[in-house]
């Protein structure tokens, strides 16, 4: 069992030890969850959102059409 200190400003710092165990790295992100025993940390998987321009969604409709284009002209000529 190890024993963590609440700094000043309210951080904590979780010993090497465990860590290494569980693959910890600096600005890793780590949910918080309540339990009936106390609170429990663990890793989370973070995915990137993409956020696309209106510029970027007519692109993606552009080549979303010849793409179809290209399918269906292929599978229409007996290829």
């Amino acid at each position: 069992m190890e024993t963590l200190k609440l700094s000043a400003r309210s951080s904590l710092t979780l010993p090497q030890g465990l860590r290494k165990r569980y693959g910890l790295k600096p600005n890793d992100v780590l949910v918080v969850e309540p339990t009936a025993e106390g609170i429990l940390l663990k890793p989370a998987v973070v995915t990137p959102i993409e956020l696309y321009s209106d510029e970027r969604l007519a692109e993606f409709e552009q080549n979303n059409e010849r793409d179809l284009q290209d399918y269906y002209g292929r599978k229409g000529s007996g290829a």
